[in-house]
């Protein structure tokens, strides 16, 4: 039994100029588009980018918490293991007192380095003095803010 396929091969309609313009705007932009491994490498620097910022919001995080007061506290500990592993073996002496050293002389150059404050005195709101906390204060500082407030 024969039958005639419905969908067969259609004649082709003359494209009216709209379509014609769509389809030239069409092969155009597929010539212009960028290549794969552009795309790769924006992909590439985009990520580059946003693992520098993360480094850098976290080396901020980090010099919060090391506060000078800590840096010479950890080395003086190093110094101490530096000391106590003097006859196990030299090579670990030699890096932890190294490492004491860095620690030691580290507060100082933070302290040069940070600006100076404009104001000198108290800060005060409407006739008030406050006192501004720091997340992660120095545990110099708070030694010496108990020592003042004890009197």
């Amino acid at each position: 039994m024969v039958t005639s396929d419905p969908e067969g091969p259609k004649q082709q309609e003359p494209l009216s100029r709209i379509e014609r313009e769509v389809l030239e705007i069409l092969e155009q932009t597929e010539g212009e588009k960028p290549p794969v491994t552009d795309l790769v490498r924006w992909k590439a620097e985009r990520q580059r980018r946003e693992r520098q910022l993360q480094l850098q919001s976290l080396g901020g995080q980090l010099r919060e918490r090391f506060t000078p007061g800590l840096l010479l506290v950890f080395g003086i500990l190093l110094g101490i293991m530096a000391y106590v592993s003097r006859h196990t073996s030299e090579f670990v002496s030699r890096s932890f007192a190294v490492a004491a050293l860095i620690c030691l002389i580290l507060p100082f150059i933070i302290h040069w380095r940070t600006p100076k404050g404009i104001s000198s005195g108290p800060k005060t709101w409407r006739g008030r003095d406050i006192e501004i906390e720091r997340r992660g204060a120095n545990p110099i500082d708070e030694i010496k803010r108990w020592w003042n407030q004890r009197r």
